[in-house]
């Protein structure tokens, strides 16, 4: 019995030990990775969008020499984040949820290791290696590498998705809920660089303080605290249960880190909206005539009904009264589908008027920042849903749960007040 008892805790000490060796890497690779994309590649932050032919075969001719180093460098050390996506899937193998959402974290960062590294790595280097080719192949070389590497969104927002929801789902707590918010941050910054696709300057450009700078800083926010999370996860002996939390606000504190930080990224996007703004203020009032103001005021009190039912619902919650706070949490997700069919018309009529989102600087802004917010409405149904399955299982019943959707809910409509504000009223 001592002798299995004594192999047992040597194979846990085993295991332990190569975790830290994993877990070592992790802050040496992010550090060599950045060492590679700033000084010596240059391609962090992404020269401009707008260079002409003459200007990238320059930049090729100057940058020949570390763009061979850094991406050489790079085609050694890249197997390196297989072992820390390893790392992470074995924290995930350790929660509630099944198999299925490590895999997929593995596969999805697997498919997207492709057009958001290794592609725009070959493509750099193809051009530094014959730098008399045609300027203009240096230029299709130059602009598919960059757009691959910053817009390669796709399987990187599945990646943050698949673990936001399996960190929501996880009893054990491997990670905590605020993680999981920070994920749908990715998840956002993600899709914000959708536009690179299409705008070669302004703030959705792939140098853009949206599309690039914004999703850059998140991101190593993002990095920061997967290290820090996983170190405590290491540390943390099996089977152990994280404490409970003392209850100083309404609904889930980690919904608080989330909405706050939301709103602050929210305020980034209104600060650069009012710069342009600044700008341009007549472009942006003839465009700005085109929406429909009646649209947006009904939307308005859809939404404020909404935030109101879904008070009333926390309210007959904390009475002891499920039946009526369902009723009144399925009224607040009716506000969001009414919502969501008003704005999809309206987005219609708008592109039917021949108003799209490469229309200007306006309506460039119109439609991401609007897109932005109806994901958050979807979203808030999703989460909406959450209370719903609450209150119908007596098993259940968290007031604290239906307090955090409540909050959620609110944000968006405070989210959408100030759009509505800044893209319909403001003269």
């Amino acid at each position: 019995m001592t002798a299995t008892r004594t192999r047992g805790e040597t194979v846990a000490a085993d295991t332990r030990r190569g975790l830290w060796i994993c877990w070592w890497i992790f802050p040496a690779f992010y550090t060599l990775f950045a060492v590679i994309f700033v000084p010596l590649t240059r391609v962090m932050p992404p020269p401009s969008p707008g260079m002409s032919v003459p200007e990238i075969a320059a930049f090729f001719a100057a940058h020949r020499a570390g763009i061979q180093i850094g991406f050489g460098l790079l085609m050694v050390v890249i197997g390196g984040g297989s072992i820390l996506n390893g790392l992470v899937a074995h924290q995930m193998r350790r929660m509630t949820v099944n198999p299925a959402f490590a895999y997929g974290y593995i596969g999805t960062l697997a498919v997207g290791a492709i057009p958001g590294c290794l592609l725009a790595a070959f493509l750099f280097l193809t051009a530094a290696l014959r730098p008399e080719r045609d300027p203009h192949i240096l230029a299709l070389l130059y602009d598919t590498g960059l757009l691959s590497f910053v817009g390669s969104m796709g399987c990187f927002a599945a990646q943050y998705l698949i673990l936001a929801v399996a960190i929501f789902l996880d009893r054990n707590k491997i990670f905590p809920n605020w993680f999981a918010y920070v994920s749908l941050w990715q998840v956002v910054t993600e899709l914000l660089a959708g536009p690179v696709f299409v705008f070669r300057r302004g703030p959705f450009a792939w140098n853009g303080v949206i599309s690039f700078w914004e999703g850059t800083a998140i991101f190593g926010v993002y990095i920061a605290c997967l290290i820090m999370l996983v170190r405590k996860a290491i540390e943390r002996p099996p089977g152990a249960r994280p404490r409970p939390e003392a209850r100083n606000l309404p609904g889930d504190i980690h919904m608080w880190v989330f909405v706050l930080g939301d709103l602050v990224i929210f305020s980034v996007y209104f600060i650069v909206y009012l710069v342009y703004r600044a700008h341009e203020p007549a472009l942006f009032l003839a465009a700005q005539r085109h929406l429909s103001l009646i649209a947006g005021t009904v939307n308005t009190l859809v939404l404020l009904a909404g935030s109101q039912l879904a008070a009333r619902a926390v309210r007959a919650a904390r009475d002891g009264n499920p039946d009526r706070a369902l009723r009144r949490v399925a009224g607040a997700a009716a506000c969001g589908a009414v919502f969501i069919v008003i704005k999809a018309g309206e987005w219609s009529a708008l592109i039917a008027g021949g108003h799209t989102v490469t229309s200007g600087d306006f309506f460039m802004f119109y439609f991401s920042l609007t897109g932005v917010h109806l994901f958050h409405v979807l979203l808030g149904l999703l989460i909406l849903g959450i209370a719903v399955r609450e209150l119908r299982d007596p098993r259940l019943r968290r007031v604290r749960v239906v307090e955090a959707c409540a909050v959620y809910w609110h944000m968006v409509d405070l989210l959408w007040v100030l759009l509505f504000a800044l893209l319909y009223v403001m003269r």
